[in-house]
């Protein structure tokens, strides 16, 4: 019984050690045509058919991270074929 109480403490510190080393920043982000005019030209049908915005991290991390990206609004009216593609690119420490 003491074997088995001293391994399940083991396991519960090596597991509290390893999760402590994990670097977590979470946000939110918005992207308006009308708040970002200079890099929005969709609408003109001339140009790039991209919209690229650079996000810095609040804090610079220690390593490169892994990126979630997801979208959590759309607005588009019904008669308008949407397409859109959202990707993270030229991730570094800093953002």
């Amino acid at each position: 019984m003491k074997k088995l109480l001293l391994t399940l403490t083991v396991l519960l510190f090596a597991s509290a050690v390893a999760y402590a080393q994990v670097q977590v920043q979470s946000g939110t982000f918005f992207y308006s045509k009308d708040q970002n005019k200079d890099n929005y030209t969709l609408h003109t049908n001339q140009g790039k058919r991209i919209v690229e915005y650079e996000i810095n991290f609040p804090k610079p991390l220690d390593k490169k991270p892994k990126v979630v990206v997801m979208p959590s609004l759309l607005d588009a009216e019904r008669s308008t074929q949407v397409r859109y593609s959202i990707r993270a690119s030229g991730v570094s420490r800093d953002g």
